[in-house]
């Protein structure tokens, strides 16, 4: 398949646009500043250079939904990357520096993902669902803040988890988090601040503050849950439910 643009690549995206009909590749990407590619359904397009998206800038994979954008290498992400349509996003590695992954159609990443020390934001709009297929790792001192809107679902699939040893903020209402495990390391911290349900998932919380801000709410379902030696702080009419769960203190 030909993957045709009528100026040369940096051309294009200075102006904003990108076209992938069939499948095609990019050796060396230049831009100056956001740009936008569209994807039409069962397209694969791959980049082998190296995607930086600097603060201010947004990077937006749109199209008619469906299309595969596959990163040769990797992604440093301290702007912003919008999945305005459907998508899947494999190979390399995406580097949150402080940026956001924005999420607008059910998705889904394959590639592995990679926390800076500012680490990021994860928005998901309202009942739409954004799947991983590879560890989501939290590390020390790194912060991810999962937010959006309304019955979001981030799902973890085909073996990967959640491990968190830095802070993670939930900021959406009625999110649901589904995945085999999630654990979190001691000194870490949960900090809800409206409601989110984590279902099938064994978690590990030992060790861990688990801070459930006012008004705002926590469910385990259908999941076995570890507390031993946590902290957990319920501010005014704060909840924490547990629905077919097992709690082991």
């Amino acid at each position: 398949a030909v993957l045709r643009a009528l100026k040369t690549w940096a051309d294009v995206c200075n102006h904003g646009d990108g076209d992938v009909s069939e499948s095609g590749s990019i050796e060396n990407l230049e831009h100056s500043g956001s740009f936008q590619i569209e994807l039409e359904t069962g397209s694969r397009f791959t980049l082998n250079d190296h995607l930086r998206i600097l603060d201010n800038q947004t990077v937006v994979v749109g199209g008619s939904g469906d299309g595969n954008f596959v990163l040769g290498d990797n992604a440093s992400l301290a702007g912003t990357l919008l999945l305005k349509a459907s998508a899947t996003l494999s190979g390399g590695t995406i580097k949150f520096d402080g940026g956001r992954l924005e999420v607008e159609e059910n998705s889904n990443i394959e590639s592995s993902i990679q926390f800076q020390k500012q680490g990021g934001t994860i928005s998901l709009d309202a009942g739409k669902s954004l799947s991983l297929e590879s560890n989501l790792g939290i590390g020390n001192g790194q912060n991810l803040s999962l937010e959006g809107g309304t019955n979001a679902n981030l799902k973890f699939k085909n073996g990967s988890h959640l491990q968190n040893q830095g802070t993670l903020e939930l900021d959406a209402e009625n999110l649901t988090l589904t995945g085999d495990n999630a654990s979190f390391e001691a000194g870490s911290q949960l900090l809800v601040l409206q409601s989110a349900t984590f279902t099938n998932t064994p978690f590990n919380l030992s060790g861990t503050t688990v801070e459930i801000l006012e008004n705002a709410g926590l469910t385990f379902d259908n999941s076995t849950v570890e507390l031993s030696q946590s902290s957990i702080d319920l501010q005014t009419g704060a909840s924490l439910q547990f629905d077919n769960s097992t709690l082991e203190w």
